[in-house]
């Protein structure tokens, strides 16, 4: 369960990246001008990324809340499920307000 907490963690931040990186492409779209990263590998990875954190946070919420509700120890540090737990609510919000 840390290995997973923390690979959420990180696809979470690779999520936020994402979305910056969105407005800051839609921003450039519309002054004509070149792209913002000129490494297509690591933009395509950063997205790639960026939507499975979704789907990985989504298992991790449930995960947690199975947990908490059989009242399991949980070995992950309560930082990491705070953070996760608001990215998610986040994410969930962004999807709704813009797709």
């Amino acid at each position: 369960m840390r290995f997973f907490s923390r690979l959420t963690f990180l696809c979470n931040i690779c999520f936020i990246i994402m979305v910056i990186m969105r407005y800051i492409e839609i921003g450039k779209a519309k002054n004509n001008s070149e792209a913002v990263v000129k490494l297509p590998f690591i933009q395509n990875t950063l997205i790639v990324l960026g939507w499975t954190a979704v789907f990985l946070n989504l298992v991790f919420v449930i995960i947690t809340i199975f947990l908490f509700l059989f009242k399991k120890t949980n070995p992950v540090p309560r930082w990491i499920i705070i953070i996760n737990l608001l990215i998610f609510a986040w994410q969930i919000a962004y999807h709704f307000n813009f797709y």
